[in-house]
Parts: structure tokens; C-alpha cells; sequence
């Protein structure tokens, strides 16, 4: 039996269960999946429609705007009021003017309006209370500025660090695209390694035919036996499931690569295999972790923010100080047309004298935030040289398997020639052919799996050095 079915069975992954909507647009805006899919096509769409990409561009989006919401505080802020109010306009009287509105103990302090007029007099003494329900206009109509002079760098800060954060951002979608682009590459080998197991499996079929007529036909002129048939059926049925199973991890694994590209809907396409390029240049380890500290996005996204989290400190330490203000403004008002008009300027200083301690703790928790970002990119630094040598020496054995592979390819081809033709000739037995056959078979698989390790590799190499 020739065991295709456990043949260089690649650890691809199940794919994630689709979801349950497609976002507006993500599709439509997009060209059609051609019937050949080669890489660079599959990363073209990718970066349009991957979700992962949209949500980093938000982001960055966002954290522009910030900038804009920090330089604002730049400018005066300016604001027109006005008011119409209807009511009566009765009003306590200060103790100090309770001797003349109410000499007699007793009475209530109050006093009113006489109609027309804006002066307050007593109210009558027919009006029990002291109050009266008759009703007044008043209207009110102001333009104020106010106008932050100084603050001690608050706002210089505060720029700077949402300049910082929209930098880090940047690198944020820029490390965002490097993993979406190995994704779809990783994927894309894996899915053309497991694509090229099924027309292995096809060939496998017509190869067992080929015997099993063989078979047959020497059973009829009796220079074979009826065992060389029973094995013969029972290698085409073995094949046929093998072809079954890699047909369906091809499927599974084309379905990966529908994921990791964006795509919402199934689509179906043969992938376009490229040329190995078994010349690339592998770097050293140490200048390849030069190169990478240099183009690594997620290494200077964290550069950024640390940057960006220390003018937080800085703007903090500027609320211990004072701040300088200007304010102007024009205000109308009576109870009747025209309005009387006033005008104001003036300038406020505001000095901070104790808040409960809330500064100085949001101090200690923006220094605390700073340390952590430094330990982050640490951690960084020391995944970066893990993934730049594990990435280079994975690369080395992987070439250097191609090359064994394809030499254990042509010794397997020759092997199964020779068996085929003393079977023929009724020199060889149906097993030893088999047994070739099935040599050949997993040599095919490993060329393929050694194919698709190499490709991997050069994509890992790609993302550790920060190419995109």
C-alpha cells in the first residue's frame, strides 16, 4: 500500500471561522480574485482589504488629530452669548439698606420696579407680601475672549508628545503591514506546497492505473498472479484517498490564505508557483540585527512613544507652575431696547498652591508609564536578534535541502524506472515496485515541503529585517 495519505503532511493551521457580516465596502472597492494568483497579487489585496490594515490607518488617522487638539490651545477661544428672560423682578435688599426700604420691624425686605423704568423703589404697601407678580423683559447680548498666555510649556509639551504618538502610530501600520505581508506569503507557500500534493496525488492515480493494467494483463497471459492484481487495486484505492485528503487540505489551507488576505467571500484560484531564488543574499547575524534595529517598525514605534510618554512628563511638571491669562469682552444689556453697552479687559494668573497631591502622583504614574515603554523596547531589542538568527539559519538549511532534496528526487525516479521495467519484463515483483513507486511519492513530497520551507524562511528573513 503506498501510504500518500501521511505523505509531507504541512502544519498550516485551521482557519478562523469566517465572519458573520462583510464590513460595507470591503469587497466592492476591490478588483475580482483572478483565476492565477501569484504573491505579489495576493499582498497587493492584502494591504487593501486586510481589516487588521484598516484599523491601523484609523489610528494613525486619530492620533493626527490629536496633534490639531493640542495646537489648539494656541489660540484664543472666543464666544458670543445672548439671553431673553421674561419674569417678575422682585429682589431681596441687602441688610444694609433694610433701614430705608422697611424702616418698620418687620417688613419685608423687598423692593420693586416701576414700569419703564430700571430703578428699584419700595414695593407698595397694598401688596402684603412686599412682591409683586408683574412680569419684565430683560435682555442680555455678550462677545468674551479669553486667551492662555503662558502656561509654563504645557501646550509646547502636549504637542510634542501627540507628534511623537502619531509617529509612533505610523510605525504601528507600518508593522502592521510587515505582519500582514508574512501572513499572506506563509500562507500563500503553504496553500502552493499543499496545491502542488494534490497533482502529486493525481499523478499517483495514473501511475497505479498504469499497474494495475499491467498487473491485469500479465494475470491473462499468465506470466503474473492474481496477488499482483488484488495489491495493484488495493494501491489505486490507497491513492485515491490520498488524492481526497490533499484535495481537502488544499481547500483548508486556500481558505487560510483567503483569511490572511481579507478576503469575505470564498474565492477559488489556482496559485502561480515563482521561481525559487536560491541566490539570495543571506546577511550575517550581527548586520542583519544592525539592519534591523534601523528598519524595524515595531522597534521604533516604541522609540516614538517613549519620546511621545516623556513630553507627557514634561507637560505634567509644567501644572506646578502658573499660568498666565488674558480675557476681553463686550456685553449689552437692559430690561427694554436699546441695550447699554460695557466693555472689559483684564488678565488672570493662576497659581497652583496644593490640589491633594493629584499632580504628583500623575507624575510618578507618567515616569512609571515611561520605564515600561523602555523595558518594552528592550524586549524588542532582544526578539529582534532571535528572529534575525533563527530566521538566517533556517534559510541556510533550507537551501541546503533543496539541493539534497532534488538529488534524492532524481535517485528516486531512477530507482522506480529500474522497477518498472523488470516488472514488465517479469524480472521484478509488483512489490518491489511499490515500494519504488512509494520512494518516489515521498521524495516529490519532501522537494515540496523543502520548496515551501525555503520561501518561509525568506519571508520570515524579510519581516525579521524589516522589509516589507
Amino acid at each position: 500500500m503506498l501510504p500518500l495519505a501521511l505523505i509531507a503532511t504541512l502544519s498550516l493551521g485551521a482557519p478562523a471561522e469566517p465572519p458573520a457580516g462583510s464590513p460595507p465596502g470591503a469587497d466592492d472597492s476591490a478588483p475580482q480574485v483572478p483565476a492565477k494568483l501569484t504573491v505579489e497579487e495576493a499582498v497587493e489585496r492584502a494591504r487593501a482589504l486586510q481589516p487588521a490594515l484598516r484599523s491601523a490607518r484609523a489610528t494613525l488617522r486619530s492620533m493626527n488629530e490629536r496633534i490639531g487638539e493640542n495646537q489648539s490651545n494656541y489660540w484664543p477661544s472666543i464666544a458670543a452669548q445672548g439671553a431673553y428672560a421674561l419674569g417678575s423682578q422682585n429682589f431681596v435688599l441687602s441688610p444694609a439698606f433694610a433701614a430705608f426700604f422697611a424702616p418698620t420691624p418687620g417688613q419685608p425686605v423687598s423692593a420693586c420696579i416701576v414700569p419703564g423704568t430700571t430703578v428699584p423703589v419700595p414695593c407698595p404697601q397694598k401688596s402684603a407680601p412686599g412682591e409683586t407678580l408683574t412680569p419684565y423683559s430683560e435682555y442680555t447680548l455678550g462677545v468674551n475672549l479669553n486667551w492662555t498666555l503662558w502656561d509654563f510649556g504645557r501646550t509646547l509639551h502636549s504637542v510634542d508628545s501627540a507628534e511623537a504618538g502619531a509617529r509612533g502610530s505610523e510605525r504601528d501600520l507600518e508593522t502592521t503591514d510587515h505582519q500582514v505581508v508574512l501572513n499572506v506569503r506563509a500562507d500563500f507557500f503553504g496553500a502552493l506546497a499543499t496545491q502542488q500534493l494534490v497533482d502529486v496525488a493525481k499523478e499517483q492515480i495514473a501511475d497505479m492505473r498504469k499497474h494495475l493494467e499491467l498487473a491485469q494483463a500479465r494475470l491473462q497471459v499468465g506470466a503474473g498472479a492474481q496477488f499482483d492484481v488484488s495489491t495493484a487495486e488495493a494501491n489505486l484505492a490507497t491513492a485515491q484517498i490520498g488524492f481526497l485528503q490533499n484535495k481537502n487540505n488544499f481547500d483548508v489551507s486556500r481558505a487560510t490564505l483567503n483569511q490572511a488576505i481579507g478576503l469575505t467571500r470564498r474565492a477559488s484560484y489556482e496559485l502561480v508557483e515563482p521561481p525559487l531564488d536560491l541566490k539570495a543574499v543571506l546577511p550575517a547575524v550581527e548586520a542583519g540585527v544592525q539592519e534591523a534595529l534601523e528598519a524595524r517598525p515595531d522597534y521604533k514605534s516604541l522609540t516614538a512613544k517613549i519620546e511621545a510618554a516623556q513630553q507627557a512628563v514634561a507637560a505634567e511638571q509644567a501644572n506646578f507652575y502658573p499660568i498666565l491669562g488674558g480675557n476681553a469682552g463686550v456685553n449689552w444689556a437692559n430690561y427694554s431696547l436699546p441695550l447699554v453697552y460695557n466693555w472689559n479687559v483684564g488678565a488672570t494668573l493662576t497659581v497652583p498652591i496644593f490640589n491633594g497631591f493629584v499632580d504628583v502622583h500623575k507624575l510618578r504614574d507618567l515616569q512609571a508609564q515611561v520605564d515600561a515603554l523602555v523595558a518594552s523596547r528592550d524586549t524588542v531589542l532582544l526578539q529582534v536578534r532571535l528572529d534575525v538568527e533563527s530566521a538566517v539559519l533556517t534559510a541556510q538549511e533550507t537551501r541546503a535541502s533543496i539541493e539534497t532534496a532534488q538529488f534524492a528526487l532524481k535517485a528516486a525516479k531512477d530507482a522506480l524506472d529500474l522497477a518498472t521495467g523488470q516488472y514488465e519484463t517479469g524480472v521484478g515483483s509488483i512489490i518491489q515496485l511499490d515500494d519504488a513507486e512509494a520512494a518516489y511519492i515521498q521524495a516529490r513530497a519532501n522537494l515540496i515541503a523543502a520548496g515551501f520551507n525555503y520561501e518561509a524562511a525568506l519571508a520570515r528573513l524579510r519581516y525579521a529585517l524589516g522589509q516589507a
